[in-house]
């Protein structure tokens, strides 16, 4: 197991955004690159999720900075920084049985 850095942890710790429905918000660094708008980098960084969820998502602020600014779709891209975001958890079904401890 890799030691982190203290930077690495403070980064860590320093999440803009809450646990939200028991689950942490996750990072998505932006590297240089050619895009214009975060939204083009999202596109093509998570192509599984059609461009209408990324849309909403940001129009609901669910995607921020790491000072909890809300990114909108035409946000110019820059280089260099972390965006937070929920992870969308799919509801599991219900266990058939009663779990033990």
């Amino acid at each position: 197991m890799s030691r982190r850095s203290a930077r690495q942890l403070r980064m860590m710790a320093s999440a803009p955004l809450p646990v939200r429905d028991g689950v942490a918000p996750s990072r998505v660094f932006l590297p240089s690159g050619p895009w214009a708008t975060v939204f083009e980098f999202l596109v093509e960084r998570f192509p599984y999720l059609t461009d209408d969820v990324l849309h909403e998502r940001m129009m609901a602020g669910d995607i921020v900075d790491s000072e909890g600014t809300a990114q909108r779709p035409d946000t110019p891209y820059e280089p260099q920084q972390w965006l937070w975001y929920y992870r969308q958890v799919p509801d599991e079904p219900p266990v058939p049985f009663v779990l033990g401890l």
